[in-house]
């Protein structure tokens, strides 16, 4: 068993934003063809602006698709990070303190405490930059990477190792089908874009 230890980290409002862009794309089954949407979303308006480009008229349904495009690539960051600006207002304290133990991880954010039993978490995740703590799907607690050191980050790794459940972050459900005939046709449209 991992030796207990505590952390205190300093939030910012981009630990925020990519916490809620990685809690969105992994756990919410809407968005967890987003990436791929986003890649299709730029080669078609790609595709239409080298047609444009070499003097083809646009239709209308082409004009729709590159607005719809456009969106996409604009709508979908602003979003995001306009979500995340008020998440990180709406925490009180920027100063966290995380206590992990065998029972259960503490986090202490100014007056603030939450305990969280190990048997309780949904779901952790180690990226480059963080630790997220999943307490359900949609929620989520960041470790930012920055400003701690090699041995605290091992030690992080080693407790949600040996005690965070392993779990996948989405099952396939019903809405897929729907989700994958609708990035087919995308990318079938994106096709004959370029190639029209």
């Amino acid at each position: 068993m991992p030796e207990p230890i505590e952390l205190r980290v300093d939030l910012e409002e981009a630990d925020v934003r990519r916490g809620l862009f990685f809690t969105l794309v992994r756990h919410s089954p809407g968005l967890r063809f987003l990436p791929a949407f986003y890649a299709l979303a730029a080669v078609g308006l790609s595709a239409g602006l080298y047609f444009v480009g070499r003097g083809r008229v646009p239709s209308g349904t082409e004009l729709f698709f590159g607005a719809v495009c456009l969106v996409v690539l604009v709508g979908i960051p602003l979003a995001v990070r306009r979500l995340a600006r008020r998440a990180f207002e709406a925490v009180p304290e920027r100063a966290a303190t995380y206590r992990f133990r065998d029972e259960h991880v503490q986090i202490q954010s100014g007056e603030a405490v939450t305990t969280l039993p190990w048997a309780k978490l949904y779901q952790a995740h180690e990226t480059r930059r963080a630790f997220y703590l999943h307490p359900k799907p949609g929620a989520f607690h960041v470790i930012p990477k920055r400003g701690l050191g090699e041995t605290e980050r091992e030690a992080v790794a080693a407790w949600l190792g040996a005690k965070a459940k392993k779990r996948r972050a989405t099952e396939i459900v019903s809405w897929m089908s729907p989700s994958i005939a609708l990035v087919l046709m995308l990318a079938t449209y994106a096709v004959y874009l370029w190639l029209s």
